[in-house]
């Protein structure tokens, strides 16, 4: 860790701009890769999950939709506050900004950290028994990223929209291109 560290501070004076630019490009790569391959795999058994779980009469799609519901509200109720009281001490008494808040808290979409959490669940316990509800467990975190990636998905371009935080395409290019010329640079 403390290795990561020190490389993490010393790497713009340790490689070029160029090297620096293609290790964000590898590992950016790098990661798409093994998310899709998690997704691949639960994709591919997840028609046997849920006709398994039908099967012994378990309920998942109700239970699902109330942890995303409870997970999304969660998310807004502690972000707002939180940015809130991060502003006030920051900048003082000033009124804070709601939208940016607002915005962050609603892009929180679920993504492969919690399914491979849950596929780390053993197949069998330790005297070779299959474990109870452990298909429950991948399903239920499946169903949650499915419904937050589709209603926050599909809502958040209209909510920033809406708060008017819209950037216009050509400013997005310009702030891309000097973003680059800054990774580029080294400090």
């Amino acid at each position: 860790m403390v290795a990561g560290v020190i490389l993490g501070v010393l790497a713009p004076r340790l490689s070029s701009a160029q090297t620096r630019l293609q290790l964000a490009a590898v590992h950016a790569t790098v990661v798409f890769v093994l998310e899709s391959v998690v997704f691949a795999l639960v994709g591919l058994a997840l028609p046997d999950l849920i006709a398994g779980l039908a099967d012994t009469d378990q309920r998942w799609l109700m239970p699902a939709l109330v942890i995303a519901a409870v997970l999304m509200g969660v998310r807004v109720a502690w972000a707002l506050p939180l940015s809130a009281f991060g502003h006030w001490r920051h900048v003082g008494a000033q009124r804070p900004v709601w939208q940016v808040p607002a915005v962050i808290s609603w892009a929180g979409a679920r993504g492969v950290v919690p399914l491979g959490a849950a596929l780390s669940i053993p197949l069998v316990d330790a005297a070779g028994r299959a474990l109870p509800h452990r298909d429950l467990v991948v399903v239920l975190p499946t169903a949650v990223i499915a419904v937050s990636l589709v209603v926050q998905g599909f809502t958040l371009a209209p909510l920033v929209r809406w708060v008017d935080l819209a950037v216009p395409a050509a400013d997005a290019t310009q702030e891309y291109a000097l973003a680059r010329l800054r990774v580029a640079v080294p400090r």
